[in-house]
């Protein structure tokens, strides 16, 4: 079930989940009890059931009790070394990955939270599960990311598999699942060969926000155009044989099953590099042209402007990305002079002033690959390998007591 047709399954199910709410007393009172301790802290049953229905509702497999336990110790674990480092997070932050994950589903943020609330899962569940693995991302990062080092060479021996004369090259979403144990991994292949029956782009992106270790599980698992050549071989030698939509067969790498959808592909021909679409962001004033400047100085990326807006109602800030031919030609004439988190405050949007921010443009590649590309792809692949060998070792190393 994709977020979207959760919203049709909520009427359906509410009466369900209120009788069985109120039918178990004994259940309720013992709501909290601890059913795991890990280092000094617990899993409650509370906790377990809360995600458990949590990812049932977005329908995340067959055993979700399971998966709802092994979530919880992982963040148990997460939370607690982000406490130890000292990692916080603004609110906002935290606000704008619930709206994006919401927004998978066409939902705004409020909207899934009353869905959520409504079927019995409280907001404070769906908080948890955005925090922990926002914390957790940082954590990796400010840990690993300076061990990492990707030389020239390494590159030159990814570009060195390009066709001079252009390639194909690819849109995909990403789904890497742990496989650092014998049993990790089995659990992960098992996991993987149902994710790869997927047909849908809402249904994947749900499912890569749920199981995915890699960052790109923020953005719904999507990364950039890629050269089919940048890809594990394995993976790339299916690509030319998809359709949209559709999903390859899981690939071991470097430590990880990965499995890759394909969002859109295209042939690049040599010497060509032009823009092909952009993302830009309309964040629309009440207070007028001044109060317009003031925000425009005060932000420095499109994401800024998620901090500006969370305290008010949703559509005032709209982010899209859009083909170039697609544009509205006020935005178009706009950002056609405009560079990167460059702002421009002359449109108006339902008699309002706004702020108008190019967050990027997408070039096509006079090669099918490029060497910030191959650099991204190599860093990635290697802090999820760190990030997911840290976790085994905290787990290695925690008291962690299942209590009957």
């Amino acid at each position: 079930m994709t977020l979207m047709a959760f919203r049709h399954w909520l009427v359906a199910t509410l009466l369900m989940v209120l009788a069985l709410a109120v039918s178990d007393k004994a259940k309720a009172q013992n709501a909290f009890s601890p059913i795991a301790k890990v280092g000094g802290g617990v899993v409650t049953l509370y906790e377990l059931d809360q995600r458990a229905l949590f990812l049932t509702l977005l329908e995340a497999g067959e055993d979700t009790r399971t998966l709802a336990f092994e979530q919880l110790i992982n963040e148990r674990l997460q939370l607690d070394t982000a406490a130890t480092f000292g990692v916080t997070l603004p609110e906002e932050a935290i606000i704008a990955a619930e709206a994006e994950f919401a927004a998978q589903g066409q939902f705004t943020r409020e909207e899934f939270i009353a869905a959520l609330e409504t079927s019995g899962v409280g907001a404070s569940t769906f908080r948890n599960f955005i925090e922990a693995g926002l914390l957790w991302r940082e954590v990796v990062g400010g840990q690993f990311a300076n061990r990492i080092n990707v030389s020239e060479a390494e590159i030159d021996r990814v570009l060195a598999s390009v066709p001079s004369q252009g390639g194909l090259r690819v849109l995909v979403n990403e789904i890497v699942l742990p496989a650092g144990s014998p049993q990790t991994e089995a659990a992960s292949r098992a996991r993987a060969d149902r994710l790869a029956q997927i047909t849908t782009f809402d249904e994947f992106q749900a499912a890569a926000r749920l199981f995915s270790v890699s960052n790109s599980r923020f953005q719904g698992g999507e990364i950039d155009w890629r050269a089919v050549e940048a890809l594990p071989a394995e993976a790339g030698a299916q690509m030319s044989g998809l359709q949209p939509g559709q999903v390859t067969r899981p690939v071991l790498v470097n430590g990880a099953i990965v499995l890759y959808q394909l969002r859109d592909s295209e042939t690049v021909q040599p010497g060509s590099r032009q823009v092909v679409s952009a993302e830009y962001a309309i964040f629309q004033v009440p207070g007028g042209r001044d109060e317009a400047a003031r925000i425009a100085a005060r932000v420095r990326t499109c994401d800024d402007l998620y901090g500006e807006a969370f305290d008010g109602p949703p559509e005032r800030l709209s982010r899209v990305t859009q083909q170039i031919s697609q544009l509205p030609a006020d935005v178009a004439r706009e950002i056609e002079s405009m560079d990167d988190n460059e702002t421009s405050l002359n449109l108006t949007r339902g008699g309002q002033a706004t702020v108008l921010m190019l967050c990027r443009r997408t070039l096509n590649q006079s090669s099918a690959v490029d060497r910030d590309q191959v650099r991204g792809l190599i860093f990635a692949q290697r802090l999820e390998t760190f990030s997911q060998g840290f976790l085994n070792e905290l787990r290695f190393n925690t008291d962690i007591e299942v209590i009957q």
